[in-house]
């Protein structure tokens, strides 16, 4: 796959959006995905649901599973197929907004953007414990603050509450 990504560095390198949201990337789990689209912030409202592609953290960093609920919204690119990206590549792929690095501020915007869209206990309840592990590797960014990212937490009762409207 580092080959073939090599080949569409040099095929389309001066094309500007052909690769967009085309099934390009090979996901951690072995399934071929859709790469990062790029629309205007204007439209980013109005796009019903984004898929995020992501690097994955590098082998000196403590890595952070996706939890199953957040694959739907964002994924890694496979480990193993990122390891054999020469810097061109990477810099082709994250260039042109096919995939974007490893950063956890990009990751907890995203998280951010899919809590404020949903409902879903599971996503919440999911999000919760991925913000958590990436807090415990030290891993958070200082913005967006943990509690603007409109995270919930669960009561006595079991049911998830905004974080802020808890004691």
């Amino acid at each position: 796959w580092a080959a073939a990504y090599a080949d569409l560095a040099t095929l389309f390198d001066a094309s500007e959006s052909v690769l967009n949201g085309r099934e390009i990337l090979v996901d951690d789990a072995g399934i071929l995905r859709s790469a990062n689209v790029q629309t205007p912030p204007r439209e980013r409202s109005r796009q019903a649901k984004r898929v995020s592609a992501f690097l994955p953290p590098a082998r000196d960093e403590a890595p952070v599973n996706i939890p199953a609920s957040l694959r739907h919204h964002l994924f890694y690119l496979h480990p193993a197929v990122a390891e054999q990206l020469t810097t061109a590549v990477r810099s082709f792929l994250t260039g042109k907004g096919l995939i974007y690095g490893y950063e956890t501020r990009g990751l907890v915007e995203h998280v951010q953007g899919v809590l404020a869209s949903t409902e879903s206990e599971r996503i919440h309840r999911e999000t919760l414990r991925f913000v958590f592990a990436l807090d415990q590797n030290g891993q958070t960014p200082r913005r967006p603050a943990l509690n603007q990212l409109g995270l919930r937490v669960p009561t006595r009762g079991g049911t998830m509450l905004p974080a802020g409207r808890t004691a």
